[in-house]
C-alpha cells in the first residue's frame, strides 16, 4: 500500500490505520491525507511531551494540541474528547518508533 511521500516513520502506523477503519458514515480520519495531517502534530506532541530538553513550564497543554488540530479534518474540528484521548495516552505512553533488527 503506497504512504504519503514522505510518511515520517512515527505516522506510518496511523497511514495504515486509515485503511482499516471500518466503513462509517463519519469515521474520524476520512482520508489518508487527513489521517497523514493528523499525525504530524501528535508527533510533535510526543516530542514535546517527552523530552527532558523541554521545561514543565514549555510543555504542550491540552489546549494547545487542539488548537494545532484545528481545521485539519476537512475544514472542520475534530472532536474535542477524541483529541483529549489522544493526548492524555501520549502523555502518558511516548510515541516510539521500533525497527526490525
Amino acid at each position: 500500500m503506497p504512504m504519503p511521500d514522505p510518511c515520517p516513520p512515527a505516522c506510518t502506523v496511523l497511514c495504515l490505520a486509515s485503511h482499516h477503519v471500518p466503513s462509517e458514515p463519519h469515521p474520524p480520519f476520512p482520508s489518508l491525507l487527513i489521517t497523514h495531517a493528523s499525525a504530524l502534530p501528535s508527533s510533535a506532541l510526543s516530542t514535546n511531551l517527552h523530552n527532558k530538553n523541554v521545561r514543565g513550564g514549555d510543555k504542550m497543554s491540552l489546549q494547545a494540541f487542539i488548537q494545532q488540530n484545528r481545521g485539519i479534518n476537512g475544514n472542520t474540528n475534530f472532536p474535542a474528547d477524541m483529541l483529549a484521548g489522544i493526548y492524555a495516552n501520549i502523555a502518558a505512553n511516548e510515541l516510539r518508533v521500533v525497527r526490525d533488527a
